[in-house]
C-alpha cells in the first residue's frame, strides 16, 4: 500500500499555526506599546504647554486649588489634575441705564410724557427731587486671583455671566457672576451718594457727582 511521505503530520500543521498566531499577538502588542509610548511621550513633553496671551492672566488650578497665576508667555500644565481658568485683564466696561428713563432717544414730546412707574427709572436725591441718569465704568482686573476667588467666576470667564432660571415657570430670573456683583455694586453706590446730594449739585456740579460715586465705588 502506497503512502505520501511529503504529507506533514496533522499535530506539526496545527504548531505551525499556533506559531504564527502568537507571531502576529507579539508584533500587534509590540506595536500598541509604541503606540502609547509615544502618546504618553508626548502628552508629558508638548500637550501640557499653553500660552497666555498678552490680555490675560491664566488662573492654573490642580485639584481645584489655586498653585499659580500665569502672565504673558508659555507655561506647562498637568493635564489630568490641572485646570486653567483663563482671566481677562484688558479694559472692561458695564452701563447702568435702570436710572434712565425709557425712550429717552425718542422725540422731546414723548420724553415729556409723565413718569411711569415701574417702568422709568430715576433716582431721588437728598432734597427729595426725581433725577434721571445713565452710568458707564470702566475697569481693568489687576489681581486675577482675588478676582476669581471672590466674584463666582465662571470656568470660562469669557463668556456672559450665568443666567438663573425659575425652574418651576421656566423663565429667567437673573443672572450670577462677576459682572453682576460689580454693577449691582455700582448701582448701589449710584443710588447711596445721589441720596446725599442736592439737585443742584446732580444737575450744575457733575465732576464733583461723578468724582463721589468713582471713589465710592472704588
Amino acid at each position: 500500500m502506497a503512502t505520501n511521505s511529503n504529507k506533514q503530520p496533522e499535530h506539526d500543521q496545527y504548531g505551525q499555526g499556533m506559531k504564527s498566531l502568537f507571531r502576529s499577538f507579539k508584533i500587534a502588542f509590540v506595536a500598541m506599546v509604541s503606540v502609547i509610548s509615544v502618546v504618553v511621550v508626548w502628552f508629558f513633553t508638548f500637550e501640557g504647554y499653553f500660552t497666555v496671551s498678552q490680555n490675560e492672566n491664566v488662573i492654573h488650578l490642580r485639584f481645584g486649588e489655586v498653585i499659580a497665576v500665569h502672565e504673558e508667555g508659555a507655561h506647562w500644565s498637568f493635564g489630568l489634575t490641572d485646570e486653567l481658568v483663563h482671566i481677562p485683564t484688558n479694559i472692561q466696561r458695564i452701563s447702568i441705564t435702570s436710572y434712565m428713563r425709557k425712550g429717552i432717544e425718542l422725540q422731546d414730546e414723548v420724553n415729556l410724557r409723565p413718569l411711569t412707574p415701574g417702568i422709568d427709572g430715576y433716582l431721588i436725591t437728598g432734597d427729595e427731587n426725581i433725577v434721571h441718569t445713565s452710568w458707564k465704568v470702566e475697569y481693568r482686573i489687576t489681581n486675577p486671583q482675588n478676582y476669581y476667588l471672590n466674584t463666582l467666576v465662571p470656568r470660562d470667564a469669557s463668556r456672559a455671566d450665568d443666567v438663573l432660571i425659575d425652574k418651576l415657570y421656566h423663565r429667567s430670573v437673573g443672572t450670577r457672576g462677576p459682572k453682576t456683583i460689580l454693577t449691582s455694586l455700582f448701582e448701589n453706590v449710584v443710588v447711596r451718594v445721589t441720596a446725599g446730594q442736592e439737585v443742584q449739585n446732580t444737575l450744575y456740579s457733575t465732576n464733583n457727582y461723578v468724582a463721589q460715586v468713582k471713589n465710592e465705588l472704588i
